[in-house]
């Protein structure tokens, strides 16, 4: 049943890629799911990992790259129009959004009530899912579910940008994140809360979809893999420097956080983000080229990304206390041990994995 499952998703994918660029339609491009894999894989260990090393590191790309692939992916010819577009893109990603905020919330409050947590409120938070401002700040019970909203909002930024030349839209896209940075340095934390839908992290997260999009104007998804496995040693050593270069500015410029807007310093923010996300990318096409059953989960990981990133949070967040209640330890201890971290990441990726395939098979089902 699994491998059923598994083949209707792989189909329905290739189809809506096939659309998107025709040289696709001869060939499966696996290396743009095994991107979104690594992406969804390192977004679940920052969220359980609070202290160790390598977060840091994976905070200054991880959610960008999911922006960076939506632009590599994006096409406005196969929209019918600006009306089609925005209904296929609530369909695609507000359908989901509601039903995971709702499902997360209820969870959030029994989990709260069951503890005798002490709660300000037990619905603004629900009220903020319809509102999405101050980016995930107000998702006390699911914070990664700002990224919807956001994406939705850039998407809608981007369909009027698309008519115009690449030069232009990157002009105009750095043009608006530079906005939103003036606009908080004038106004301060309160802008967060000024704009819907995250409309903040939206116009910050604009130059990463028009990047990836720009990319594959120029380029076809068949030519950029073709161009790296041509330069394998090149893109090798440049993946490393990169590597070093981002975790050097750590220690200068520091780790951003784009889920509460927070991007320590501004002038750095965007360009360790695009280059982590063309490395994220090179190395993908690297591991497309090896069998095995955990390229194939890789794979699967980036078709359900989307599912992973609203799931994930209110599952490690149990996981956390129970296993911090077995051990007789804090919840800090465990976040903060390597051991102990990596036991949770492992049954959060096992639990939430048979969960996803679940909610697919329902929705396979119900579509039939």
């Amino acid at each position: 049943m699994a491998g059923v499952t598994l083949c209707l998703l792989s189909a329905a994918r290739g189809e809506m890629l096939n659309k998107c660029y025709p040289d696709m339609a001869k060939e499966r491009f696996d290396y743009i799911d095994i991107a979104r894999g690594l992406g969804i894989l390192m977004v679940v260990w920052a969220h359980i990992a609070a202290n160790n090393a390598t977060v840091g590191f994976i905070y200054t790309f991880h959610m960008p790259l999911f922006f960076f692939i939506s632009g590599m992916m994006f096409n406005r010819e196969r929209y019918n129009g600006f009306y089609g577009f925005a209904l296929k893109r609530l369909k695609r990603l507000f359908v989901p959004y509601v039903l995971y905020s709702i499902a997360s919330w209820i969870i959030w409050v029994a989990f709260n009530y069951v503890t005798h947590r002490q709660v300000e409120s037990y619905f603004m938070p629900l009220l903020q899912t319809i509102l999405a401002q101050g980016s995930g700040q107000f998702f006390v019970y699911n914070s990664p579910l700002w990224f919807v909203p956001c994406l939705f909002a850039v998407e809608i930024m981007y369909f009027f940008l698309s008519r115009f030349s690449s030069i232009v839209i990157l002009v105009i896209s750095i043009l608006i994140s530079l906005l939103s940075i003036t606009f908080e340095h004038v106004w301060g934390e309160d802008y967060l809360y000024m704009l819907p839908w995250n409309f903040d992290a939206a116009m910050m997260a604009l130059p990463f979809y028009a990047v990836g999009n720009i990319i594959c104007r120029r380029w076809s998804l068949a030519e950029i893999k073709s161009f790296v496995m041509a330069h394998k040693a090149v893109m090798i050593v440049i993946c490393f420097l990169i590597t070093a270069l981002i975790y050097w500015s750590l220690d200068v410029f520091g780790s951003p956080s784009m889920g509460y807007s927070y991007y320590h310093d501004e002038r750095i923010f965007h360009i360790r983000a695009i280059l982590g996300s063309a490395m994220t990318i090179v190395l993908s096409v690297f591991i497309e080229a090896i069998p095995g059953r955990i390229i194939d989960y890789i794979k699967w990981l980036g078709r359900v990304s989307l599912d992973v990133m609203c799931t994930h949070v209110p599952l490690k967040g149990v996981l956390i206390v129970i296993i911090a209640i077995i051990l007789g330890v804090s919840t800090d201890d465990v976040s903060s041990s390597l051991t102990y971290a990596l036991l949770v990441f492992t049954l959060t990726m096992i639990i939430d994995s048979v969960i996803v395939w679940l909610i697919k098979l329902g929705t396979v089902r119900v579509s039939k």
